[in-house]
Parts: C-alpha cells; sequence; structure tokens
C-alpha cells in the first residue's frame, strides 16, 4: 500500500516517510518515481518538496 494511503487510513504517520524514501532507494525495483511510489499527486509531491 502506498505511503499516502496509509497515511490517510492513519496507518502510518507523517514522520515515518523518510523510512519509505528508503524504501525507494535501497529495495525498490519497480519503474515508479518517488512520487508515484509514495502515492502523491504531483502537486502534493511539490507541496512537500
Amino acid at each position: 500500500m502506498k505511503f499516502i494511503e496509509l497515511l490517510k487510513q492513519g496507518k502510518a504517520r507523517p514522520e515515518e516517510i523518510d523510512d519509505y524514501i528508503d524504501k525507494w532507494h535501497d529495495e525498490y525495483t519497480g519503474n515508479d518515481t518517488l512520487e508515484e511510489f509514495l502515492g502523491m499527486t504531483t502537486q502534493q509531491y511539490n507541496e512537500w518538496a
């Protein structure tokens, strides 16, 4: 499940985003961008970044 979905369901906390980013860098082998991997829209990603 994407980070944003977990966040909305209360199953993740905002400060855990770094763990998901580390997972994308270290373990993820797909083709999703970080934005897609986290489940963010372009606007959400730009605001976060």
